[in-house]
């Protein structure tokens, strides 16, 4: 039996819709925790913070064009390789990354040099499972298991006036007005039209992620709450 070739997804598409292939693995670069070095006098060695922030992840895929119809390939590959969306691989199927930005360089000058061209995918430093993205209806308190690593799950609250939200015992209060959505990963609150609500909330929204393990979760009496999770691998 032939084991299928690594291919990817990008925007929902393979590289094999436009005329190229995955020629090498994928180079992924792991995330750098950006922190502060403090030198004390009298001490051996620096004092090393974290400031909380990590820089976001490359993924670099080399591909090659087995398209006879080069100038075209080329026009296709240019246009499908622009903006952001969801990336995945064949070989892990159940999980993705969201892509931010894709540095795909002078791909005409490459593949006339090389044969090839390399395509940089600028990720969110986080692998996300799929299953992430389902919502989960809680009732006015209950513990949602997260099976993965820490994670910045969205909050979605429905009701009328000054509401109460507490994750681990750490709460944040909403003046909800019909709907509002809590997102941890953007540190926002907006409603469902699309309204900035940043000033009706108050709280630590990292103080609102999702450990590892059982999570308890509770909203004030009469509004409803749906967490879609997000969970997943730090990167």
């Amino acid at each position: 039996m032939v084991k299928e070739a690594v291919s990817f997804y990008f925007k929902e598409k393979r590289p094999e819709e436009f005329g190229s292939f995955l020629y090498d693995l994928p180079e992924i670069k792991s995330a750098n925790e950006k922190y502060t070095q403090t030198n004390i006098p009298g001490r051996v060695g620096s004092l090393v913070t974290s400031n909380g922030s990590v820089q976001n992840i490359e993924i670099k895929c080399t591909l090659s064009i087995v398209n006879k119809r080069f100038l075209s390939t080329l026009r296709n590959l240019k246009e499908w390789l622009l903006g952001h969306g969801k990336l995945s691989f064949t070989e892990t199927p159940d999980s993705y990354y969201e892509v931010l930005w894709v540095d795909h360089g002078d791909i005409a000058r490459q593949v006339r040099k090389y044969g090839q061209f390399t395509v940089t995918f600028i990720c969110i430093p986080y692998e996300f499972e799929i299953t992430g993205k389902e919502s989960y209806t809680l009732p006015s308190s209950g513990i949602l298991n997260n099976s993965f690593q820490e994670s910045m799950p969205v909050y979605k609250i429905t009701g009328e006036g000054m509401c109460t939200l507490s994750v681990n015992g750490n709460e944040m209060t909403a003046n909800v007005g019909q709907n509002l959505t809590i997102d941890t990963r953007r540190m926002s609150a907006y409603r469902t039209d699309g309204t900035v609500m940043n000033t009706s909330v108050t709280g630590d929204y990292d103080k609102l992620h999702l450990l590892h393990g059982s999570n308890e979760i509770s909203v004030s009496s009469g509004f409803q709450l749906e967490v879609i999770p997000y969970w997943g691998w730090k990167a």
